[in-house]
């Protein structure tokens, strides 16, 4: 696979999928399908993810895994990445020598087949199953559809991505699948501990300062860093030493050639800046803390994890009123902005099919004239904010957990 991940994205994704499925045919025979709960002891509560890396999904994983501590069950932490180098044979063991509990894996369809793929089916096949997926199209691949039989759960990560996952089960005749969607949102950290330091992230104090944030690896046609940058500048023709708008950007060398573009639409304006750097977890959260607003174009979003860190922060987030965040933003807590649909041309491959929104940039751009000039605006949203993404939580109370048909199986 070494080779394989030099070749340019639009290219490699369909060679990888061909090969993945080569060897799904040649191994899922061994397979055993989820057992009936009661035929499953109890054991160890394995979350796979990955664990250690900058990445979305990473973060969303270890989350996942404090969530569950928190609500007093010890998990065992297991990182999907070494899975990716043993493709080519399946020999590996989960971290754990007892059989039976529950193994999550927090990773979507295609990296799930990649740990049935590389772990003796032996090693899971006793076990309860549980996918925690996300997607950010009205419907998922069909290629995802092959995965989830595997499964005794499939955790979505919001209503839009749970409805994504049962429009590709009834577009493959896989309907009987539905029952083992469960919509459940991400965890949010707790951020009493994040610090604002607007100088630590070379931000202006006492401007205007907001906050855009992406990973070149979700595509940046997805994440739309470009529409964030032409709202602001139709927001503010000419610069404002008042304002002040920084890209957060991950990854940017997965796509060169936007990451040259975005650089370029920024490189005559001063009060624009890409900052492209990795941090932390706890990073993260003192950057979010040390802005005034964060703003998030995106044409679609399966959860928007960024967006409910912001407003657990009491920021205002300027978004698309689209897809996955509906789940927690409203016209209350959140400046949403208008948007149409529009067909989904993605050059990387990723999403193919479908459409996605296209926001309303100028709407985008008055929105955000409008909270520069209000302080108490901003105050007020911002609040509003705070109290409605902390509704969130609920799923992750210790009660509701208990109620799940897993729970009774880790000990």
């Amino acid at each position: 696979m070494s080779v394989i991940g030099w070749l340019p994205p639009a290219v490699r994704r369909p060679v990888v999928r061909t090969v993945l499925s080569g060897l799904r045919l040649a191994r899922s025979p061994q397979w055993t399908p989820p057992a009936a709960p009661a035929e499953i002891r109890p054991g160890p509560l394995v979350v796979t993810g990955f664990m250690n890396e900058v990445l979305g999904v990473g973060r969303a994983g270890r989350m996942t895994a404090d969530a569950l501590e928190a609500a007093g069950w010890p998990v065992v932490r297991h990182d999907l990445r070494p899975s990716f180098f043993r493709i080519r044979r399946a020999g590996m063991t989960l971290p754990t020598e007892r059989d039976g509990g529950v193994w999550m894996i927090h990773a979507n369809a295609p990296e799930a087949e990649i740990a049935f793929l590389t772990h003796q089916p032996q090693a899971w096949a006793g076990r309860y199953r549980i996918g925690y997926w996300a997607w950010e199209t009205p419907k998922a691949p069909a290629a995802w559809v092959r995965a989830a039989p595997w499964f005794h759960e499939i955790w979505a990560t919001s209503r839009y991505t749970r409805d994504a996952l049962a429009a590709a089960f009834r577009a493959e005749g896989r309907a009987d699948l539905e029952p083992r969607l469960k919509v459940m949102p991400h965890p949010l950290p707790d951020v009493g501990g994040a610090k604002a330091d607007p100088r630590r992230f070379g931000l202006e104090p006492g401007a205007f300062n907001v906050l855009s944030a992406f990973d070149a690896r979700s595509t940046f046609v997805r994440k739309n860093p470009m529409g964030a940058v032409e709202a602001w500048r139709r927001a503010f023709p000419q610069p404002r030493p008042d304002a002040r708008l920084t890209v957060k950007a991950v990854k940017l060398e997965a796509d060169p050639a936007r990451a040259r573009a975005l650089y370029a639409a920024v490189a005559d304006r001063p009060d624009i800046r890409v900052l492209d750097e990795e941090l932390t977890d706890a990073g993260v959260l003192d950057l979010v803390a040390s802005v005034d607003a964060f703003l998030s174009l995106h044409r679609a979003e399966g959860f928007g994890l960024s967006l409910a860190e912001a407003m657990a922060l009491g920021k205002v987030v300027v978004a698309t009123g689209w897809s996955g965040p509906l789940d927690f933003l409203d016209a209350d807590s959140a400046a949403l902005v208008d948007f149409g649909l529009a067909p989904i041309r993605d050059p990387s491959g990723m999403y193919r099919g479908g459409e996605w929104a296209e926001p309303d940039l100028d709407q985008a751009a008055g929105l955000l004239r409008a909270l520069a000039d209000d302080p108490e605006r901003r105050r007020r949203i911002g609040d509003a904010a705070r109290r409605k993404v902390a509704g969130l939580a609920g799923a992750w109370s210790g009660e509701t957990l208990r109620a799940g048909a897993w729970a009774g199986l880790v000990g």
